[in-house]
């Protein structure tokens, strides 16, 4: 979800939450709780949700039947040159993780110094790339209809250049989970070394 992927900055868009009314027909909307491992994580005043050196974080409630879609933007923070690894994201409902690897159906376009390939990722979840030596990486995330009782379909994207700027990386994902059932959330985990960042969701109706 595997939400990930810049609209700019005229608005704020390049660091900050999109603010309520700026940002056209999305919304700001505050999850109900998170859960964590790592040094901290809260729901600020207007939802955002700010971290610092977690290895996993879930949020719950984040999605509901105001709207039909969501846009999820995730940035992070600056990491050690040996903290280059891959993240996972779960869709979660009613405080419980649908980690089922048959449930999940994932494509994913990458390109690292060269022509990139498509590639299928039957495994089960959506990755999350972060890689080391990167001042920041931004992450956008659509994820369609998660309240109806069909697939839940997301589609991410993360640019970033990494190893002091020797590497670029362009990962494009797309991906289903297909359990038939709805969804409330998600859950990042599976993180090696702790990271810090930001996370802000928003519904809409389009």
């Amino acid at each position: 979800m595997p939400l990930l992927t810049s609209f700019g900055s005229a608005k704020g868009l390049g660091f900050g939450a999109l603010a309520a009314g700026d940002s056209g027909d999305l919304v700001l909307v505050q999850p109900a709780s998170i859960s964590y491992t790592g040094t901290s994580a809260a729901i600020g005043t207007n939802g955002t949700i700010e971290f610092t050196g977690i290895t996993s974080l879930s949020i719950n409630n984040c999605f509901t039947t105001d709207y039909e879609n969501y846009l999820v933007r995730t940035e992070l923070k600056y990491l050690a040159v040996n903290a280059s690894s891959n993240a996972t994201v779960y869709m979660r409902n009613a405080g419980v993780d649908q980690t089922s690897a048959s449930g999940y159906r994932e494509w994913v376009y990458y390109s690292s110094g060269g022509r990139g390939a498509f590639r299928q990722n039957d495994a089960g979840t959506t990755v999350m790339p972060y890689r080391g030596n990167t001042p920041k990486q931004v992450y956008y995330g659509t994820v369609w209809t998660p309240k109806l009782t069909k697939p839940t379909f997301w589609k991410n994207r993360c640019a970033s250049s990494f190893s002091s700027g020797a590497l670029m990386e362009y990962n494009d994902i797309s991906g289903t989970n297909g359990s038939g059932t709805s969804v409330d959330g998600f859950t990042i985990k599976g993180i090696s070394t702790g990271i810090t960042g930001r996370c802000s969701i928003y519904g809409y109706r389009g």
